[in-house]
């Protein structure tokens, strides 16, 4: 309805609009016309024009730069494989890799066939398979585990890997591989001080040989990664035989209580003391022994004379008719006899047929005229007479048993033989895994006695056992000989 009612009158303005124009016919005749201008038509008025709305810029999202993802590195190998016979993680010395002279040692060739090398074996001292008597140097000792050092030419080609394959008359005993330079077993320096660290070599490649491969009849083929391979035959060792030593260890008080001590290893810690000096002689096996504790209430000495008080005789270290008659002649000597099948035997003198090596240690003390003495500092022909079986006292006196004296090679105030050097060997503590070097760790270069050498400016080498030797192991509690004592 309301649309209709717009319609209507719309159409109303219309009629009305047509009345107030006039004419519709346009004749300049008809109709009245009074001369006036007809009324002004004014324009249509434009709307306001509205400049466009610009939106405000949109900000775009910041987004952060991607990175590309960190990838970790591969995990460093724990043992990489070494590029070379040198090793260079070793922070150390080489010791035998250059000799006397100051030069790079030269590295003989000890194989047949398309892999050179260097063979030496480590027990109580590094030797060499053949000709060790001409270097003053004792024998390989057969029956004993040793250290075999492979040092492979530096003129060929250097390996990545080494395997050492060993027969023993004919029937192969095993292969092992070999540890790459930088595991070669390390010194039993006593403590850092400044001065470098020092280690038997660092071109040798290792391996432990039982001692049941090595022994007369051994061959040795060493082989690397690309096939090359060296031999060493049989008949190109020389070995000693597997040496045996008995020590047995009583402690005796005459007229008075058996002494005691720290130092009596050999009867009281008999399993360490045993092991440890093994380590420094070149024996296929040593038995070690003790007696329970003896406390002699009479004594008779040679003359037939019984003391049942005190000797009428004054005593000391070295000194005595009990420590002689009784304690070396009853006791120690008496013991070995007894060992042998003797079952009698005078008492003024020690006769012994050393059918073996065998050596009694005693730790004796007497009443005497001046008091109660102990004995001790004594050895040989198979009686020990010691203060302490422990350190340089009973190398040294049972090296007298060996037939070993004082200072041995010295001539004319140069000990260069009664001291280790830089050909006189290191050892192989077994037990322990490291290397027994020859140098005086804990002294001064000064400490070098009269026509001995220095080694690298750094270190005087270590007196034999018979040369007031100074033990400075810290891995062993006694001396070491050098290789003319061992050998002779």
């Amino acid at each position: 309805m309301l649309r209709v009612s717009l319609l209507l009158l719309a159409l109303v303005n219309l009629t009305g609009c047509l009345d107030l124009g006039g004419g519709g016919g346009g004749s300049s005749g008809g109709g009245n016309s009074t001369g006036s201008r007809p009324p002004a038509t004014e324009p249509p008025v434009a709307p306001p024009v509205e400049p466009p709305v610009v939106p405000p810029p949109v900000t775009p999202p910041v987004i952060p730069p991607v990175e590309p993802p960190v990838v970790a590195p591969p995990p460093a190998e724990t043992f990489p494989e070494p590029s070379a016979a040198v090793v260079d993680e070793v922070n150390a010395q080489s010791f035998y890799d250059v000799a006397a002279d100051g030069l790079p040692r030269p590295v003989r060739n000890d194989l047949t066939g398309d892999l050179a090398a260097m063979l030496q074996f480590v027990q109580s001292h590094s030797v060499d398979p053949q000709g060790n008597e001409a270097k003053n140097m004792p024998r390989l000792t057969s029956e004993r585990e040793a250290l075999l050092l492979v040092t492979p030419l530096p003129t060929e080609p250097l390996p990545q890997q080494l395997r050492v394959q060993v027969t023993v008359d004919g029937d192969l005993k095993g292969e092992l591989l070999l540890s790459e330079p930088d595991r070669l077993p390390r010194a039993d320096r006593t403590g850092a001080d400044g001065r470098p660290d020092v280690v038997y070599s660092r071109r040798a490649w290792s391996a432990v040989l039982p001692w049941d491969w090595v022994r007369p009849g051994m061959s040795l083929q060493v082989i690397d990664e690309r096939g090359r391979r060296g031999e060493r035959s049989a008949a190109a060792f020389d070995f000693a035989a597997p040496a045996e030593l008995l020590v047995q260890s009583i402690r005796l008080g005459m007229l008075t209580t058996p002494p005691t001590g720290n130092g009596h290893w050999f009867r009281a810690r008999t399993a360490q003391a045993a092991t440890e000096y093994f380590q420094t002689v070149p024996v296929a096996r040593l038995v070690a022994s003790y007696y329970e504790d003896v406390t002699l209430d009479r004594v008779m000495v040679g003359s037939g004379v019984i003391y049942d008080t005190a000797s009428a005789l004054n005593g000391d270290v070295y000194s005595g008719d009990m420590r002689e008659n009784t304690a070396k002649s009853t006791f120690s000597t008496g013991i070995n006899l007894a060992n042998w099948g003797v079952t009698s035997a005078g008492m003024s003198s020690h006769p012994q047929p050393q059918l073996t090596q065998s050596a009694v240690a005693h730790h004796a003390a007497g009443n005497y005229a001046n008091g109660i003495q102990s004995h001790g500092l004594s050895g040989g022909n198979g009686i020990l007479t010691l203060y302490s079986s422990v350190g340089n006292e009973f190398s040294h006196e049972i090296g007298h048993h060996y037939g070993i004296g004082h200072y041995p090679g010295e001539k004319d105030g140069n000990y260069f033989w009664a001291v280790h050097h830089h050909d006189s060997g290191w050892g192989y503590i077994a037990y322990r895994k490291r290397m027994r070097a020859n140098l005086l760790w804990a002294r001064n270069k000064s400490a070098a006695m009269s026509g001995t050498p220095v080694f690298a400016d750094a270190y005087a080498f270590a007196p034999d056992a018979m040369s007031g030797g100074d033990f400075t192991s810290a891995l062993s509690s006694y001396t070491h000989y050098t290789g003319y004592s061992t050998k002779n």
